[in-house]
């Protein structure tokens, strides 16, 4: 009997065995990949230079090799190709700016930066200039005067004749520029400039064309005549000017500083919601404001407590952000209640991604900053905050723990610069008078007629020898 069940358990594990080794073999057995490189053509060290891009621009490629592997194969190649640096000198000493415009990225292949402005020279003639440029390296690209203000594809950019006039081939990817637009062309009609792939007909950026935004900083030659003479409102008219009515004048409704959203992303800079003198609302971008590169950047308005997340209540689409820094303004439908929204978003529509965010702020909320030294070894520390009055006039106020490194003549300045170090990084400013004293808790009164949403800093100067001592950034609290 036992030699029985000796048999039986020997021919149940050779059984199991015979069962058990297929199922094992594919947790041993490697299974070999051998994918052909998605660009056929290329040399080895084109493939070494494709591979070594960033890897959403190699995925936007090999989905454009899908498409149209001719197309593809030429971008590769073109942006593998050393930058081609243009340095043209301005064209005129004294050229007029009739419209201007920031070029921007149209996704994270097709990437443009810099400003291109249209000239009126002293001759009559015009020119379009390009300053800071850089765009993509691609196949055959060119310079398109395009009616259309913000074209995306070959159907936006139209034909040649009637919905652009073609500039010429691009001289350069980066460096400043010059173009010479033909003296028949009816510039009204035209509302942006392209950089354009002509075999492909694929838009590389785009920059819209608008009013010349004007410098906001003082002559440098008018700064100390323009101290000495402020605490400050505005100069008098003489009695051949017009005078000018109060309500015509925008007023701020609300106010923040954008701070990055965290995963890479970084924004800064200032935001208004502003009441125009027609009762229209718009929202404006600072002129230190900057964000991340990124594809379809768009303005948002929301309502949120997280505004790093995705869950937002009450949006509002603004548009497309026109460029990445500097001053610009995007217009507020009328039926849009300000007072239910908490803040403004950078947002990345493909990829639903917050870039930056500004909390809003009431534009009659406090304002508080710290003192920091101005560098050359100049100290400051301490807390100072600006608070509007009931009877339009404001209120600073140094704290208990206010401190300055002393000084000759030493003056109290608001200055919309957010953060100078030095008098030609000032902008405009203000004087609030001498400063009180070096150390401890003090008060300065700023008139009613002096609009605090233009300043974004304090500053301690040093009047005879034009030196900033401290500096303290304005933030809503």
């Amino acid at each position: 009997m036992k030699r029985n069940q000796t048999i039986f358990i020997a021919i149940g594990v050779v059984l199991l065995a015979i069962i058990a080794i297929p199922l094992a073999r594919p947790l041993f057995v490697n299974e070999t990949v051998d994918e052909a490189f998605p660009f056929s053509t290329m040399t080895e060290e084109e493939q070494a230079g494709f591979a070594a891009m960033p890897q959403e621009q190699q995925d936007m490629l090999i989905a454009m090799s899908e498409e149209n592997m001719e197309m593809a194969e030429a971008n590769v190649r073109a942006m593998l190709e050393e930058d081609t640096v243009m340095e043209d000198d301005m064209p005129a000493e004294e050229p007029t700016a009739l419209s201007e415009g920031s070029f921007i990225e149209i996704d994270f292949v097709h990437r443009g930066e810099g400003t291109a402005t249209i000239y009126e020279l002293p001759d009559g003639s015009n020119v379009l200039r390009f300053e800071d440029f850089r765009v993509t390296n691609g196949p055959d690209l060119h310079v398109l005067l395009v009616q259309n203000p913000d074209p995306r594809t070959r159907d936006d950019v139209g034909e040649s004749g009637t919905g652009y006039i073609d500039l010429g081939q691009l001289s350069g990817n980066v460096g400043n520029q010059n173009y010479e637009i033909p003296a028949d062309v009816d510039l009204s009609e035209y509302n942006s400039i392209v950089i354009y792939c002509m075999p492909f007909h694929v838009v590389f950026s785009v920059a819209t064309l608008g009013e010349v935004e004007m410098a906001t900083a003082l002559p440098l030659q008018a700064e100390r005549e323009f101290m000495l003479t402020s605490n400050m409102a505005p100069a008098q008219q003489t009695e051949t000017e017009e005078p000018v009515e109060e309500e015509t004048e925008p007023m701020t409704l609300f106010s923040g500083i954008f701070q990055s959203a965290g995963r890479g992303y970084s924004g800064e800079g200032g935001v208004q919601l502003i009441e125009n003198p027609d009762g229209s609302r718009s929202l404006t971008l600072d002129s230190d404001f900057s964000v991340s590169r990124g594809p379809e950047l768009f303005v948002y308005l929301v309502t949120t407590d997280n505004p790093s997340g995705t869950d937002f209540e009450n949006a509002v689409d603004l548009g497309r952000l026109i460029k990445r820094s500097g001053t610009q303004t995007y217009d507020i439908p009328d039926d849009v209640d300000l007072s239910l929204y908490t803040h403004v978003l950078i947002y990345c529509e493909p990829f639903t991604v917050v870039f930056s965010f500004a909390e809003l702020a009431p534009a009659d909320a406090p304002l508080t900053g710290m003192f920091a030294g101005a560098g050359r070894g100049y100290q400051g520390g301490g807390t100072a905050t600006l608070t509007p009055q009931e009877d339009g006039t404001a209120l600073l106020e140094f704290g208990d723990d206010f401190t300055v490194t002393d000084g000759p003549q030493l003056i109290v300045l608001l200055s919309t610069a957010e953060a100078p170090t030095n008098r030609r990084s000032l902008g405009e400013y203000i004087s609030l008078g001498a400063l009180t004293s070096v150390a401890g808790s003090q008060s300065y009164i700023i008139p009613e007629d002096v609009d605090l949403s233009l300043y974004n800093s304090v500053v301690i100067y040093c009047e005879p020898f034009h030196v900033l001592f401290s500096v303290a950034p304005l933030a809503t609290s």
